[in-house]
């Protein structure tokens, strides 16, 4: 299980930027900041963009984007494209059986809504009972489709319970009953409408 501190989300806040830049620059000296060298952005101005461009993120992906720098200092999409690694085909369908289980009590997280749209063309019955190899040519065939998709991943609706799955006790549903009836007794009775 991962720490609070792990599953931290980068927002705008300032430390985390401060923080970034620091590692940034002691990585790679006036190399980093000389990026913007011979443009008219404050490095103010570009700290904020980085924040904003970072959005998102965890502390995980950040350490993982930091790990991942080669040998020349990253541009801010060069930096994010480090932290989050491309999803293989295969790690997303194990991804979306493990998430697509969880979406009944709306717990899933998705690494990407690509992932989800296509967990959601594969189909739900197909996830829980497909293994891998079983679905590999039809997973790789809509991954290719959808990975890119962009739309976000809706939120868990409460869908009502099942025939006859319902918790409501006998009294209750009497109480519930009799109130409905007086509510329609006046309309049957007086056969008027509304």
């Amino acid at each position: 299980m991962q720490t609070q501190s792990t599953q931290t989300r980068v927002g705008s806040e300032k430390s985390h930027i401060e923080w970034l830049f620091d590692e940034l620059t002691a990585r790679y000296g006036s190399k980093f900041v000389a990026q913007w060298d011979g443009t008219n952005v404050s490095p103010l101005r570009v700290k904020h963009i980085w924040a904003d461009g970072l959005k998102g993120l965890t502390v995980n992906e950040i350490r993982a984007g930091l790990a991942a720098c080669g040998k020349f200092p990253p541009t801010l999409p060069e930096f994010r494209d480090l932290c989050r690694s491309p999803v293989t085909a295969e790690a997303a369908f194990h991804e979306a059986v493990e998430q697509i289980s969880k979406r009944h009590n709306g717990t899933d997280v998705w690494s990407s809504p690509g992932v989800y749209w296509t967990a959601m063309a594969f189909g739900e019955f197909d996830l829980k009972n497909f293994t891998w190899s079983a679905a590999r040519g039809r997973w790789v065939h809509l991954f290719e489709k959808f990975k890119t998709k962009t739309d976000p991943v809706p939120k868990k609706l409460v869908e009502l319970p099942a025939p006859g799955k319902a918790i409501t006790d006998r009294e209750t549903a009497r109480k519930n009953l009799s109130n409905i009836l007086q509510i329609l007794a006046p309309k049957v009775v007086g056969g008027g409408h509304d």
